[in-house]
């Protein structure tokens, strides 16, 4: 079952960045930049069982135009990762995995409406010597209107050095890997959250929920330097994408979907 999913390094950073975004039917614009930190490490306690345990970290840093309903704002997503897994038989593994954090601005006092608990529960199967499926539930905010969704999953080599890896609803890639270190990527992912928000105590500490995604086409490259090292980087557009964002303050607020732009994105991976 190590096949079923390409290469993923224990430590990922990366940042991205999108110039001059809009969104539809709204003034102005602004710069996005993110960046993400996330460990994630696997250890044995039994011979059919392991634990996962991890932390991550990442912001939004919005940079807007003077025209744009809204001013700069910076939005933050930090946690730990908590899982385990459970091989069923020798071709069935059960997953569990859960990454309590805050998703907020991080202005003033934390309050329990900065947390929450994106978590998934799935079933994976091997079907065949290259063909894996994926089953399962999640929780999260990505989508605002269906915070639990279905898991539906395909991991399959087509054939040697070329994959299609399915994890629906957060993404879709084909790659190929002409050698066992280098790798050409073509996908589609969907990133964001929701995020609590509030205005300054001067204008009474009031809060609301962000909601922001992206549904992005991308092209990338990923090299694995030695076993210890890897880089990766895209290039893209933005598809597509659901704004609902606010600064606190009743009525000051921004919605609708988000235009067409471009993005970059750059990272390394880290392994021990």
């Amino acid at each position: 079952l190590l096949r079923r999913e390409r290469y993923n390094p224990q430590i990922e950073l990366g940042a991205r960045v999108y110039p001059s975004a809009e969104i539809k039917d709204e003034t102005g614009n602004f710069d996005l930049l993110t960046y993400d930190v996330d460990l994630e490490f696997a250890a044995p306690i039994y011979p059919d069982t392991y634990v996962t345990f991890g932390a991550y970290y990442g912001a939004r840093r919005y940079m807007t135009s003077d025209a744009f309903q809204l001013g700069d704002e910076s939005y933050y997503h930090t946690g730990l990762h908590f899982g385990f897994g459970h091989f069923l038989d020798e071709y069935t593994l059960v997953e569990v995995r859960t990454s309590p954090g805050l998703w907020s601005d991080l202005d003033g006092t934390i309050h329990s409406k900065d947390f929450d608990y994106p978590s998934e529960v799935t079933i994976t199967s091997r079907v065949g010597d290259s063909f894996f499926w994926k089953i399962g539930a999640q929780y999260s905010q990505l989508f605002e209107e269906a915070p639990w969704l279905p898991v539906i999953g395909v991991h399959w080599e087509m054939s040697e050095g070329f994959r299609l890896d399915v994890d629906l609803p957060r993404s879709v890639e084909l790659s190929l890997w002409p050698t066992a270190s280098t790798g050409f990527l073509l996908g589609v992912d969907v990133q964001g959250g929701q995020y609590h928000v509030r205005n300054s105590l001067a204008q009474g500490d009031q809060r609301t929920d962000s909601q922001v995604q992206e549904l992005v086409a991308y092209v990338g490259a990923m090299h694995r330097m030695n076993d210890h090292l890897s880089m990766f980087g895209r290039v893209g557009l933005v598809l597509s994408g659901n704004y609902d964002m606010g600064d606190g303050t009743p009525g000051n607020t921004v919605e609708g979907d988000l235009g067409q732009t471009i993005f970059a994105q750059f990272g390394v991976g880290i392994d021990f």
